[in-house]
């Protein structure tokens, strides 16, 4: 059981790295804090973003 929560948990770690590090690894001006609040919010997180992005 220990280990099939252990694969989920590297398959879902894998997924988001690569997901994001692609989102970084886009050209353009952007710092990275605003790629990251981007790929949150493409990838249904405004809720995190937005409570994080407060003044």
């Amino acid at each position: 059981m220990l280990l099939v929560m252990r694969a989920a948990v590297v398959a879902v770690v894998l997924v988001v790295g690569v997901s994001l590090g692609r989102t970084l690894a886009l050209p353009g001006n952007a710092g990275a804090m605003a790629r990251i609040a981007d790929w949150g919010r493409a990838n249904h997180l405004a809720f995190v973003v937005n409570r994080v992005d407060r003044p």
